[in-house]
C-alpha cells in the first residue's frame, strides 16, 4: 500500500462533514485501491466490489468520529485492517 498518497487530516475532517466532494475525492484515492486489495486476497471481481462497499460503508459510519492517533497507527492502516477482516 505504499503507493497511496498520504491521507491528508483535512480530507478526514471533510469526510467528517459529509461533503460530496470530500467523498469524490476520498474514493479518488481509495475505491479502487481497497478493490485491488480485494482481489489480491483471491476474491472475484463482484465479490471484491462488495468488500470495497462494505468497507467504504465502514469509513462513513466512522468518519464522524475517527481522532487521528499516533499511538494506533495511520488512517491507511486501519481502512485496510478494516478490508482485511471484512475480505
Amino acid at each position: 500500500m505504499t503507493d497511496l498518497p498520504q491521507t491528508r487530516h483535512s480530507l478526514l475532517i471533510r469526510l467528517r462533514r459529509n461533503s460530496d466532494d470530500a467523498w469524490a475525492e476520498f474514493l479518488e484515492v481509495y475505491e479502487q485501491a481497497i478493490y485491488a486489495f480485494a482481489r489480491r486476497r483471491g476474491l472475484q471481481d463482484a465479490d471484491a466490489w462488495d468488500v470495497t462497499q462494505e468497507v467504504l460503508t465502514a469509513v462513513e459510519k466512522k468518519a464522524d468520529t475517527w481522532q487521528a492517533d499516533p499511538s494506533k497507527g495511520k488512517f491507511r492502516g486501519w481502512l485496510f485492517r478494516v478490508a482485511r477482516n471484512i475480505a
